[in-house]
């Protein structure tokens, strides 16, 4: 479970409203999944 932003700050619902925030912020939860996959396999 992941939580970036939260819905009862303004500013991080204007965030979490934009398309391309939530993109961003996906692409490095994944990112940073594969790190640490690639981490544990060492």
């Amino acid at each position: 479970m992941v939580e970036q932003a939260f819905m009862s700050h303004a500013e991080d619902e204007e965030k979490l409203a934009d398309p391309d925030f939530r993109q961003l912020e996906a692409e490095k939860i994944c990112q940073g999944i594969i790190d640490y996959l690639d981490g544990i396999k060492r």
